[in-house]
């Protein structure tokens, strides 16, 4: 199953400010995530 990750803008919807914060955990998800996906796409090459 995909996990879909909403970032905090599609979170907040259209008119809401984006704190930094939620932005910076965003990326930080984003990025765990993808090397996770790579090593899992290595390991099973």
């Amino acid at each position: 199953p995909e996990v879909i990750i909403l970032s905090p803008s599609e979170r907040a919807g259209a008119g809401d400010e984006i704190d930094r914060d939620s932005m910076k955990q965003y990326k930080k998800t984003v990025v765990t995530n993808l090397r996770v996906t790579n090593d899992a796409a290595l390991r099973f090459d």
